[in-house]
């Protein structure tokens, strides 16, 4: 699918989008179910009210707001970006005070309980955001990509793969350190989704990766 996008976007943005239709068959993503339930409007609406960073304080050129949800003990420099958290005990791990979110507060215990999990993050993108084409660390190539919604205008591009449709809503494992991919929001609403790491080799994240790939 060809994107003609406007100049307000970098021009390497612009070319992906438009020029880059050589797609072969991958495994750069794949759709996921978490094993327990969850009410998707409810985490959206709990989300859209967090305490975000606010323009003109630390938002990030490419208009991207993020919070850290959850970081294991035992990985202390997972990434390297600017991420919003409150003040919090060392020794917890829900870096961004949940107590006040029930839906949130269930998700985390929730997701947890599997265990293998390193690292949460969410992140709030403006319209006319943008993310350069890049690959993430390699600190865990398979990530988990999480949308609490995906106004029309938003997308996720893989470098020779196309588009990746977070329309249903539905979460998905990207293999996003060894593919090239870059997001835009072209749309007049705000974006949030959820990142998730987790360790591929912890049961059941090891049985659901095997069933997936």
């Amino acid at each position: 699918m060809t994107i003609h996008l406007s100049d307000k976007y970098p021009k390497i943005i612009r070319d992906l989008f438009r020029y880059d239709n050589n797609f072969g068959p991958s495994n750069s993503f794949k759709n996921l179910n978490f094993p327990f339930d969850y009410d998707l409007s409810k985490l959206y609406e709990e989300a859209s009210s967090f305490d975000w960073i606010g323009p003109g304080k630390t938002k990030s050129l490419e208009k991207i707001d993020r919070i850290l949800l959850y970081k294991s003990k035992s990985e202390s420099n997972i990434i390297g970006i600017p991420i919003v958290q409150q003040k919090h005990d060392e020794k917890e791990e829900v870096c961004f005070n949940t107590e006040s979110y029930p839906e949130w507060n269930n998700f985390l215990k929730n997701i947890k309980l599997l265990g293998g999990v390193l690292l949460i993050t969410m992140s709030k993108m403006s319209p006319d955001g943008f993310i350069y084409p890049h690959k993430d660390s390699n600190f865990v190539a398979h990530k988990i990509y999480f949308p609490l919604n995906w106004p029309r205008g938003c997308y996720f591009k893989i470098y020779k793969n196309g588009l990746v449709d977070f329309s249903d809503l539905k979460p998905k494992i990207i293999n996003s350190g060894e593919y090239i991919h870059s997001v835009i929001n072209d749309s007049k609403e705000e974006r949030i989704i959820v990142s998730i790491f987790v360790d591929w080799n912890v049961e059941p994240w090891k049985k659901i990766f095997e069933e997936t790939f």
